[in-house]
């Protein structure tokens, strides 16, 4: 079934991602996102960072941008609700030419990407590359 009248969002380069709670989603395109809710309905465009993917974790949408030139992921959260502003929840070191991100439970995600190995014993080849996050900050200990 499609909808009489889609939505229409500007677009000019760069990614589009959405990302659903299970009952609303998130729109994520160049720097920019919206809510879009089951009743059709949708928030005004909020400016955040360039998007390149963007997950629901079970318990916020995470998206992932690499400020530019460095070879570093920012993953960054937006809540469920409310308006749309953006935390820092990670910075990863991730030197691959490109890169995915999924949720893997929740406040889990794996980052995966593909990057020459400069190991002999790979002869310099590209390979593929995955790691594990836990999000859940961690208490520290009572003195």
């Amino acid at each position: 079934m499609r909808d009489p009248e889609p939505l229409a969002f500007e677009q000019r380069d760069g990614v589009v991602a959405v990302a659903s709670d299970g009952k609303d989603w998130l729109i994520g395109w160049r720097s920019n996102a919206r809510r879009v809710f089951t009743d059709g309905t949708f928030t005004a465009a909020a400016r955040i960072p360039n998007i390149d993917s963007l997950e629901w974790d079970g318990t916020g949408y995470l998206f992932s941008w690499r400020p530019p030139p460095t070879s570093t992921i920012r993953l960054e959260r937006i809540s469920r609700s409310g308006p749309i502003v953006s935390t820092l929840v990670a910075t990863v070191a991730a030197p691959y030419d490109g890169f995915a991100m999924k949720a893997a439970g929740p406040a889990r995600i794996i980052v995966a990407g593909i990057n020459i190995a400069p190991e002999a014993k790979y002869g310099s080849t590209r390979r593929a590359f995955a790691r594990f996050l836990d999000l859940v900050a961690r208490r520290r200990s009572a003195r």
